[in-house]
């Protein structure tokens, strides 16, 4: 079987296709545990930052809150710092609501069961 690395030779290192194939070999083989999903993501050398937060982020809505360990939540003090004029400060807990809820807002999409 061919390599990731070999079947995507000569794509930049912050495309969109290999990096998506890293989050989604990160998801696999991270076999439910965040902190693997996480760190094989990281680990694949790409666009490090962004694979490791997307990997998290899926994670998180596959898994649940409950799922992701304390020690990678407890420092954060569900607190969002940020330089966009009124979010610096504001509580992650309020963001993720308020996202839920645009989400619930939005028109249904199409039904890809057909």
């Amino acid at each position: 079987m061919e390599s990731m690395e070999q079947r995507l030779d000569g794509y930049h290192w912050v495309h969109t296709i290999n990096n998506a194939e890293v989050v989604t070999a990160a998801l696999l083989w991270g076999e439910g545990n965040f902190s693997r999903t996480i760190g094989l993501a990281v680990e694949a050398g790409l666009d490090t930052d962004c694979d490791g937060a997307t990997a998290g982020s899926a994670f998180g809505a596959l898994h649940g809150t409950s799922s992701i360990p304390r020690h990678w939540t407890d420092p954060l003090r569900d607190t969002m710092h940020s330089a966009l004029l009124g979010f610096d400060g504001v509580s992650i807990t309020s963001l993720a609501r308020r996202t839920t809820a645009l989400a619930a807002a939005l028109p249904p999409g199409p039904d890809l069961k057909k």
